[in-house]
């Protein structure tokens, strides 16, 4: 038996309050000896939520991934949130997926936002060192914006904040200036 503080809703073993960014729809599987009152617009109720294994995809806690043909893609709303809870953008509004009719803006519903599929791999290039600045270079997604994550100690994770979001040229080249001027610093790109 769960219980469910008043105000808050549960399905498939996930518990959220209304209103939170996402989760303006809940996802039930089987509905056989429940009822379900309150505000039911949106529920998804009989059929299978298409869920990867709950696991670390990133992040700071364990998500389960929607997989293809979840009923969960694209119909959700992200009351302004800009990531999912793994620090990816969201919403990805996927042009072959209908939103939700009431409110819906492209986000999908819980704690993980499929991302678009990326076709290249990002690599930094160069560096080259002028003074007290540091200019990467790199090659990445065409026209996207990167991210350069940098540390002082490789026995220290990078920092999850990037140090600079370069855009990428339709050719996929981006380059980002480090005026920092430490002595040593090791760099990492990413997309997104």
């Amino acid at each position: 038996m769960r219980l469910v503080p008043s105000g808050w809703h549960a399905a498939i073993g996930i518990a959220w309050r209304s209103g939170d960014p996402a989760f303006n729809a809940g996802r039930i599987e089987n509905t056989t000896g429940t009822t379900i009152s309150g505000t039911t617009t949106g529920n998804i109720t009989g059929v299978d939520p298409n869920l990867g294994p709950l696991k670390d995809n990133g992040g700071p806690t364990f998500t389960h991934a929607l997989v293809a043909g979840s009923p969960a893609l694209d119909k959700g709303a992200s009351f302004g949130a800009i990531t999912d809870q793994r620090g990816l953008p969201r919403p990805f509004d996927d042009p072959a997926i209908p939103n939700a009719a009431a409110g819906g803006d492209g986000a999908d519903i819980g704690a993980f936002e499929v991302q678009p599929a990326i076709t290249s791999v990002v690599r930094i290039t160069s560096i080259t060192k002028n003074g007290n600045s540091v200019t990467i270079h790199g090659v990445g997604v065409p026209s996207a914006v990167h991210k350069i994550r940098a540390t002082n100690d490789l026995l220290v994770p990078f920092n999850v904040n990037p140090i600079g979001t370069p855009t990428a040229d339709a050719n996929g080249n981006f380059q980002f200036t480090d005026n920092t001027g430490l002595t040593r610093r090791f760099y990492r790109a990413v997309y997104p």
